[in-house]
């Protein structure tokens, strides 16, 4: 692509993204004045809202949805307990896979979500202790290997955000109909795990109370995912060497050993 084109393209994109992000923001000020706050008023506390939510810094877009919420009543934005909810809520919500289907008003196929419906989808625990912990050292890990969706099918409550979990026509799919190996790797606590974002989602706590490998023919893997199964994870979102120190060196070498297909 020519440079200048380029510059061109990028520079309409920006003003495609302001011109959005300005527009929701003048609805959520118009949800206000109609709550009954004045111009003026209404104009200050959307302003300030990136300074309570540093996660709408970058995603304006959702300035709409939560000044929906609550006007709605379901938060209380002037409550700073329910503004660190909407924090957590913002940090999982924007690498979730959940997010693709939503627009800034949080609304899909003309329904609008409440804030609890989105909190299951996302699988967030925010009746929990609001603080998200990144890392906790000291835990045991064990892998299992799932020999059909059946047996997954025991784990899937902890996972419901697993592409993988959705059906069995999914699983096969990424089993290859049964040509490649699933692990999982659970850390000893993992039920009790509540699902919190921390600082640096998805290498957190939560994140890393269970993952997902998943092994070829070859015995390699090709896939090493998060609990979040973030879609700010790489396809190995951990490499090797860290994956080692987190669930130890025995763990790492059962878990790439070669194996009998």
């Amino acid at each position: 692509m020519n440079c200048k084109k380029s510059t061109k393209f990028i520079e309409s994109i920006i003003k495609f993204n302001a011109a959005f992000n300005e527009k929701a923001k003048d609805n959520a000020i118009k949800m206000l004045i109609c709550n009954g706050l004045s111009g003026n008023a209404a104009r200050q506390f959307v302003d300030k809202l990136p300074d309570l939510i540093p996660s709408l810094r970058g995603a304006n877009q959702y300035v709409e949805g939560i000044v929906r919420w609550h006007v709605e009543g379901q938060i209380d934005l002037n409550d700073n307990k329910d503004v660190k909810k909407i924090e957590l809520f913002l940090k999982a919500f924007k690498v979730s896979t959940v997010s693709f289907i939503y627009d800034g008003n949080f609304e899909s196929d003309g329904k609008k979500a409440t804030f609890e419906t989105l909190c299951q989808l996302t699988n967030l625990d925010l009746d929990a202790d609001c603080k998200g912990v990144d890392y906790i050292e000291g835990f045991s890990y064990k892998i299992v290997e799932i020999h059909s969706f059946k047996e997954f099918l025991e784990h899937v409550k902890y996972v419901p955000n697993w592409c993988i979990a959705q059906s069995e026509e999914i699983y096969d799919t990424y089993i290859t109909d049964g040509k490649n190996k699933f692990f999982m790797i659970l850390r000893e606590d993992f039920k009790n795990v509540p699902a919190i974002p921390g600082e640096q989602t998805p290498f957190d706590a939560y994140g890393f109370s269970v993952m997902c490998a998943i092994k070829n023919p070859d015995n390699q893997i090709i896939s090493l995912t998060s609990r979040w199964n973030s879609c700010a994870e790489d396809e190995i979102f951990l490499p090797k060497s860290e994956l080692e120190s987190l669930i130890g060196e025995k763990n790492v070498e059962n878990l790439y050993k070669k194996s009998d297909f």
